[in-house]
């Protein structure tokens, strides 16, 4: 319930924001983003299960390309924040980071 409650707080502070209404604080706004990612939480788990690299799951779960990983030495996979009919964009968990892929071009 408490995930329920905060994600409801977190998506309220974003259309009072979005149409200039009051939000509450960027530190209380961060605080519930911070809580509900749980980049620690995704840190633990890929220790303790390691990466994914489950093919299988694209275009949902994709390895981030070298360029986007700052000279890290570990492959980080991302989650599918969103796409448009050019691009998908995805979100590295336990960095925060993001990466943009281009949509194949299927012809028929």
């Amino acid at each position: 319930m408490q995930t329920g409650h905060r994600l409801l707080r977190i998506t309220r502070d974003r259309n009072d924001l979005t149409h200039g209404r009051a939000a509450r604080s960027t530190e209380d706004i961060e605080e519930d983003l911070v809580r509900l990612i749980d980049p620690a939480g995704w840190e633990d788990a890929r220790k303790q299960f390691g990466d994914s690299g489950e093919t299988g799951l694209t275009p949902w779960i994709e390895a981030a390309p070298m360029d986007s990983m700052e000279g890290e030495e570990e492959t980080r996979y991302g989650i599918l924040e969103s796409y448009t009919q050019r691009q998908y964009e995805y979100l590295i968990p336990e960095t925060g980071q993001t990466f943009r892929l281009p949509q194949p071009r299927f012809r028929s």
